[in-house]
């Protein structure tokens, strides 16, 4: 959230903003002008848009967990054939006790 995203903020939620001074601007109030509610909107305004970068973050790093617990899966199943393929050509007659092993653990064949 930069300065003017602020100073929007702060106009759409009914502040009289000045942005004619150095710094993020001025909000002008006084007594004859209460702006306690004008207040609470930016608050809410704030709060919203942060809310929504948040939520950005979080859905970009679940996308990228996802994406890469695809691609580890697939690597072990591609190890896993090449070590049965490997232990086949060494000793046939293992094909039996992995198989055996396999549906203990569940794993389809």
């Amino acid at each position: 959230m930069n300065r003017e995203d602020i100073i929007r903020m702060a106009r759409e939620a009914g502040l009289p903003v000045s942005d004619k001074f150095d710094g993020i601007g001025y909000v002008w109030c006084s007594d004859e002008y209460p702006i306690d509610e004008q207040l609470q909107r930016f608050a809410e305004l704030i709060a919203a848009a942060e809310r929504e970068a948040c939520q950005h973050r979080i859905d970009t790093l679940h996308d990228m967990y996802t994406l890469v617990s695809q691609q580890r899966d697939e690597l072990m199943g591609q190890q896993r054939q090449l070590i049965d393929a490997d232990a086949l050509a060494s000793n046939p007659a293992g094909l039996k006790t992995m198989n055996r092993e396999a549906e203990q653990n569940g794993e389809e064949l």
